[in-house]
This record gives structure tokens, C-alpha cells and sequence, in this order.
């Protein structure tokens, strides 16, 4: 690949790892690129799964450092998300790519609604969750992480499910999930470097780019808090709603 293109992605690796690291689903930003600069989609897919190493690395350290990580819930989603990114990692998804833009765009959208419509959620910590509400939260997280195995893009999701189900803020969200995401980016890149279909090249740029870009990114939601933060989910919900849709008709 020429310099200008992966110059390119280490631009959109960094400012995208901005969002990433606050909110999620910036994979929905990068595997596009990646594809319009011609890697084939399974490639782009693998590829972008490097970069991710190194931001949830620095997510934890950032967010560690500051107490805003739920670390027995963490390392609790750790094995459905290693058990998920396997899964992911190795399936054939048998669906139409468009349709499963679609449905990830509606997906997206009902999200934004109902955060919309819960003024405090991700903003106000709830103390005491339900078994019945913790239940369903691991089984819809494991769910999660197999889409995120195979493809990616789905931190917006689990954020929700983290605020909505386990009553964390929105930094406590970003922070705790940084740890079963780590291990899902490792299981992925072990499975998919054994297959050979990672691209070095561009997954070293996506490393150094997406590292330096959630070290500002925590640091900037930090700084703003978690009102800041949900105004920034809600935004970037909307956007990429928009987004995935478009990229699933052309």
C-alpha cells in the first residue's frame, strides 16, 4: 500500500479512536476506508482488529487510573466475550452484507431514541441491579461479541447495555469494557493471523494511530465528564446510523 493511503488511515485510525474510546462502533468509521482503499472485506475486518489492541490497552490504563472501571464486572464478560470472539472470528455468516447494515443502522437509531428518552442514563450510577437485569445483560453482551468477532463496530451497543442493564455511568462504560474487549481483539488476531489474513502493514499503522488517539480521547472525557460523553454517544449514534445505512445500499 502507498504512503498518502496509509497516511490516510493513520489519520482516520486517530480520530476515530477519539470516539472509540469514549463511545465505541468507530470500527464502522475504519473498515470502510479500509475497503474503499481496496483491501478485501475479510482483510479490512482482520486488520482492524490490531489497532484495537493498543487503544484498549491505553483505555484501561486511562480510565483505570482514574476509578472508572468496574473491574469484577469486567474480567466477569471476559469469558463470554473470549467464548464470543472465537465464535465470531470463525463463522460464515450466511447473510446478505446489506441486510446486515440495515439492520445494524435500525439497531443504532432505537438506541439513540431510547437514550433520548432516559434522561439520566449513563450519567447517574445506579447502585443495586437485579439478577434478572444482570441475566439478560451477559447473555445480550455475548451476543454482542460474536457479531464483534466477526466484524466489529459494536461499542455503542455495549455501552448501552452497560448503562441500561448494569447501571454504570458513560466513562464507567468506556472504562469496564476495555477489559473483555482487549481479550477479543487479542483472540481475534491470534485466529485471523493464523489464517493469514491480516494485513501488517496497515494493522502496525491502526496500532500506533488508535493508541495515540484514545489517550486524547479518554483524556478529553475525562476531563468533560459523563454529561459531555452522552451528548457525544447520542451524536455519533445518529451519524453512524447514517452511515452504515448509506454504506448498505452502495
Amino acid at each position: 500500500m502507498d504512503l498518502m493511503s496509509l497516511f490516510l488511515i493513520f489519520i482516520i485510525g486517530f480520530f476515530s479512536a477519539i470516539i472509540g474510546i469514549t463511545v465505541g462502533s468507530s470500527d464502522f468509521i475504519r473498515i470502510p476506508l479500509l475497503v474503499m482503499l481496496g483491501l478485501p472485506p475479510k482483510v479490512a475486518v482482520a486488520s482492524n482488529k490490531v489497532g484495537a489492541i493498543l487503544k484498549n490497552i491505553v483505555g484501561i490504563y486511562k480510565y483505570g487510573k482514574t476509578k472508572h472501571i468496574n473491574s469484577k464486572l469486567g474480567f466477569l464478560l471476559v469469558i463470554f466475550e473470549f467464548i464470543g470472539a472465537i465464535i465470531g472470528a470463525k463463522i460464515l455468516l450466511n447473510i446478505n452484507d446489506s441486510i446486515i447494515g440495515k439492520v445494524v443502522a435500525i439497531a443504532l437509531f432505537i438506541v439513540v431514541i431510547l437514550t433520548l428518552l432516559k434522561k439520566n442514563l449513563g450519567v447517574k450510577k445506579k447502585e443495586k441491579i437485579s439478577k434478572k437485569k444482570l441475566l439478560i445483560g451477559v447473555i445480550l453482551f455475548f451476543l454482542l461479541s460474536i457479531f464483534k468477532g466477526a466484524i466489529g463496530g459494536t461499542g455503542i451497543f455495549q455501552t448501552y447495555i452497560l448503562a441500561t442493564l448494569f447501571g454504570l455511568t458513560f466513562l464507567e462504560c468506556a472504562g469496564t469494557r476495555r477489559i473483555p474487549n482487549l481479550i477479543s481483539a487479542l483472540t481475534s488476531v491470534f485466529i485471523f493471523s493464523f489464517h493469514k489474513i491480516i494485513n501488517w502493514e496497515v494493522g502496525i499503522v491502526l496500532l500506533i494511530s488508535e493508541g495515540l488517539g484514545a489517550y486524547v480521547g479518554a483524556t478529553l472525557a475525562l476531563k468533560k465528564g459523563n454529561k459531555f460523553v452522552r451528548r457525544l454517544f447520542i451524536t455519533v449514534g445518529i451519524i453512524l446510523s447514517i452511515v452504515v445505512l448509506y454504506n448498505s445500499f452502495i
